[in-house]
């Protein structure tokens, strides 16, 4: 899907994917971050966001929790991150940065109440009066009054399987009612997913009725007590995208996959954040007409198209673009497949994919590469880490 944007915005990435393969300094299945590349992503992302106004929360699950990018990624000047569960919390809280929201899109188990509440977010959210009174006595026990997001839900809406529930805004008032009896919580605002969504067919954003929804949930609450309701707007956070959520009323944004240069927006047109990430594979085999690489990364929603298939003596640019075959979502990841009738890729031979990703997901290592921007002749891998942020070797 980003395979011709990458070689030609960042050639330097895929040549080091390439060499790190073959210097089996890196194996099959494992995804490539240019850290610095994905550290400037972040500074113009950060200047986009004080343009518009909005608060940026980095959602980080994307490139695999990845606690020195993440860093780094702060440095760059987002200093606040949003946690998907709270597994990602606890990489992120360990590595020192501030996570100022937990619970969306996952929201907190019973036995996670209280470790949340100890570190202080800024808020969590809650789908629920159940979630909403268990945070209560944790905050109670701790001394502590926790700001909470309502996560909203329409039925006539879209989501995507099994990222159902919350709120619903003919019963908002009521729940309203009953959250102004819990003494250690405040409603700060109010948030659902996907707030913008993408049209493939047509190659544009579409602003979903979500983001109706969380304004007019937003009123209620303004209705209902004074002062500062936040509506948090995840889903294609980018810098093109930040005017259109601050439009429709947004005042906190969740950059992730931007931050790679790989949201949708990104494989049809150039966009202000440059891609960041490849995948590496290596062909096994072949059977017929196919060659078969390597799997362990791939995602459902990926949309995988093509892969750069390089043999041995080879740089990038003589490598072969070859066709990815589809699999369906119930096929096990085991292998890629890429439709070869010429018989151009050998055993052996290095596969760079750059797909639509979600790191946590996979079973693959992550390589942080560092110094690309400044010397790519000297770049380095800083880290390998799993898919979850936990380093496993380090330089």
């Amino acid at each position: 899907m980003f395979l011709e944007s990458t070689r030609r915005r960042n050639p330097a990435l895929v040549e080091a994917a390439v060499r790190l393969h073959r210097e089996e300094v890196i194996r099959p299945n494992t995804y490539v971050l240019d850290a610095d590349t994905i550290a400037e992503n972040a500074r113009v992302t950060a200047e986009a966001a004080r343009g518009h106004g909005l608060v940026a929360n980095v959602m980080t699950k994307q490139y695999g929790r990845n606690p020195r990018v993440s860093q780094l990624i702060r440095d760059a000047g987002l200093t606040r991150f949003v946690a998907v569960d709270v597994d990602e919390a606890r990489v992120l809280w360990q590595a020192g940065l501030d996570v100022a929201h937990v619970g969306h899109l996952v929201g907190l188990a019973a036995s996670d109440v209280d470790e949340v509440i100890d570190h202080r977010p800024a808020t969590v959210t809650v789908f629920n009066l159940e979630q909403a009174r268990r945070l209560d006595e944790a905050s109670g026990r701790s001394g502590h009054r926790q700001d909470v997001l309502l996560r909203m839900y329409d039925p006539v809406e879209t989501y995507h399987p099994g990222q159902h529930g919350g709120f619903e805004l003919a019963d908002l008032d009521a729940a309203l009612t009953q959250l102004a009896s819990l003494r250690h919580l405040h409603v700060r605002g109010v948030t659902t997913h996907p707030c913008l969504d993408y049209d493939y067919a047509d190659e544009q954003v579409i602003v979903t009725g979500k983001l109706a929804l969380l304004r007019a949930a937003a009123e209620r609450i303004s209705r209902a007590r004074e002062g500062f309701v936040e509506i948090n707007a995840p889903g294609i956070t980018s810098v093109t995208t930040m005017s259109i959520t601050k439009a429709e009323g947004a005042t906190t944004v969740e950059p992730g996959s931007a931050l790679t240069g790989s949201t949708p927006l990104h494989a049809v047109s150039d966009q202000p954040e440059v891609p960041a990430v490849v995948y590496v594979s290596e062909v096994s085999h072949r059977h017929g007409e196919r060659a078969f690489t390597f799997g362990g990364g791939f995602y459902p929603r990926g949309r995988t198209r093509q892969a750069l298939v390089v043999a041995a003596g080879q740089g990038q640019e003589a490598g072969a673009v070859l066709t990815a075959a589809h699999h369906p979502a119930e096929a096990i990841d085991y292998y890629g497949e890429l439709d070869d009738p010429e018989g151009v890729a050998r055993t052996g031979d290095t596969v760079v994919y750059a797909f639509r990703n979600q790191v946590f997901v996979a079973r693959s290592r992550v390589a942080v590469v560092e110094g690309l921007m400044r010397d790519p002749a000297r770049a380095r891998v800083t880290g390998i880490y799993d898919s979850l942020g936990r380093l496993l070797d380090g330089a």
